[in-house]
């Protein structure tokens, strides 16, 4: 039974496994090592394993290339069959949190006064390359002031709806337009059919129309939600003297 499987990731070491492999004099053309690629099956693993250490309602913490901690959030507007209409990526960044003030408060029993200035994002890849975090890292341990970062994310979360409220209520009225004009043509379809009853033709396409018209109320914006990804801190936040 195979216990350990051994991966490559550096694909010119890969390719150069699997050449050897398909040249030795043995039966199985299988390579020692498997290439890392981007897609490779052990990656959604790895992914699995972390995010089930992951407790209810709670985010990472990073260390990344920020100046100040950032919350990085993604927004959704969603229809009533559950798809995604709109994405919005926004990071909430708070330049002015006095780390020390925010301790302060939580020891009384207070809630550290935070405010985050919003960004709009193209992409969830493009706000995870701003805030210095797509490429590899070394793991310098955990991030401290976990308590002050928890508060930090209403504040963000608020940040963000306001931020996606324009472009939620734009994404509304294309999806409510596109409804709509199906709407009319199947009113048209309708109409049709009443004054054509007789015709076995048009009386299965009333029922078609019927079933188009519950099709089309599903595509209706529905929902909205803003759900909070990760929190990511500049290196050395919490040391003795930062701010």
């Amino acid at each position: 039974m195979q216990e350990h499987l051994l991966l490559a990731t550096n694909q010119r070491k890969g390719a150069s496994l699997l050449a050897q492999a398909l040249r030795d004099s043995s039966d199985s053309s299988w390579p020692e090592a498997h290439y890392l690629g981007p897609l490779h099956p052990v990656l959604d693993w790895a992914g699995d394993r972390v995010l089930a250490r992951l407790g209810r309602s709670s985010v990472f913490a990073v260390h990344g290339g920020v100046d100040a901690p950032t919350v990085l959030l993604l927004g959704t507007l969603t229809n009533l069959a559950g798809r995604t209409i709109s994405l919005v990526s926004v990071s909430a960044t708070f330049p002015f949190l006095d780390l020390e003030a925010a301790r302060a408060d939580l020891a009384a029993g207070r809630t550290p006064t935070a405010v985050p200035i919003a960004q709009v994002h193209d992409s969830p890849a493009a706000m995870f390359r701003a805030a210095g975090v797509a490429e590899e890292q070394t793991n310098d341990g955990g991030v401290p002031d976990t308590d002050v970062l928890e508060a930090l994310i209403a504040p963000a979360v608020d940040a963000a709806e306001t931020q996606m409220r324009v472009t939620v209520q734009a994404a509304e009225e294309q999806a409510r337009s596109r409804v709509q004009a199906w709407a009319r043509r199947a009113d048209s379809w309708d109409d049709d059919a009443n004054r054509l009853i007789q015709n076995r033709q048009l009386r299965s396409q009333r029922s078609t129309v019927h079933e188009e018209r519950e099709l089309m109320e599903q595509h209706l914006p529905a929902h909205t939600l803003v759900r909070p990804l990760l929190v990511v801190v500049p290196w050395g936040f919490g040391k003795e003297g930062d701010r």
